[in-house]
Order: structure tokens, then C-alpha cells, then sequence
């Protein structure tokens, strides 16, 4: 399953993803949109960190056990596992502790308290600007710019 990962993440190569001197911070965008995908890896790579993309929650969890990052960018709705059991998997089953941010374009407050339920630290609405998603970052990476 490792192969396919890195298949799917071919500007990374290594195996390890701590950020490099040049980087903020490494982190995990875990979305299932390729268009979203290309959005998001770019605008963080533009916020100065280093990013690997999962297709979905379950290449998610695969990936955040085998890599050490230190924030997830996590879309709540995906095929094969969505964001909110993905969570609940790394919280409960894996004990990662790593802060995890909610993507979802569902501004339903249910929705909001279910992803804060299964361990998500902060909930942010689709379309995402770079100002709102640069401040969410600083504030779960305690990041001062």
C-alpha cells in the first residue's frame, strides 16, 4: 500500500515528511477533488509549507502513520472513508495527536459539532480564502508571523 501512496504523492519521494529548514511546517491535505487538491497544495506551498496530498481517509490515516507531519487539512466528505471516521480512527485507534482542520463546504452546525466530536481542533467552510486558512494554520501550528 506504500507504493500506491507515494504513487500518488511523486513530488515527495521520502519517506520521512518533517519540514525542511525552508518550510513552516509539513502537512497532509486529505482531500478527494483533484481540482480541490491543486488548490489547496498550492496555496499552502505559497504559505511556505511543504505538503503530500491523500486521495482519502483512508490513504489519510495510512499516510499520517507512516510520516510525521505536523498538521492535516481534512475534507469531511470523501469516498472510501470520510474525514470525521477518519479522525475518530487516528484519535482513538492510533492516538495522533496531530491537529487536524475540517474542510467541508456543509456550513450546518451538526456537521460543525460532529467534527469537533470526533477530535477535529477547527472547522473551516468551502471556499476556503488564503487569509482565513493562513490564520486557522498560525493559530492550530501556534505559528507567529
Amino acid at each position: 500500500m506504500v507504493n500506491k501512496l507515494k504513487a500518488n504523492t511523486s513530488d515527495i519521494t521520502d519517506t520521512k515528511s518533517e519540514a525542511s529548514p525552508k518550510y513552516l511546517a509539513s502537512l497532509l491535505a486529505v482531500e478527494d477533488n483533484l481540482v480541490n487538491q491543486m488548490v489547496i497544495k498550492k496555496t499552502l506551498e505559497r504559505l511556505g509549507y511543504q505538503v503530500m496530498v491523500a486521495n482519502n481517509g483512508e490513504q489519510g490515516v495510512e499516510m499520517l502513520l507512516a510520516h510525521d507531519f505536523q498538521g492535516v487539512l481534512m475534507d469531511v466528505q470523501m469516498p472510501v472513508m470520510d474525514g470525521i471516521t477518519a479522525t475518530k480512527k487516528l484519535r482513538l485507534e492510533h492516538g495522533i495527536t496531530v491537529p487536524i482542520i475540517a474542510l467541508t463546504a456543509n456550513a450546518q452546525e451538526a456537521v460543525e459539532q460532529a467534527c469537533m466530536d470526533a477530535g477535529m481542533d477547527m472547522f473551516l467552510t468551502k471556499p476556503i480564502s488564503r487569509e482565513k486558512l493562513e490564520a486557522a494554520l498560525n493559530k492550530v501550528l501556534k505559528i507567529n508571523r
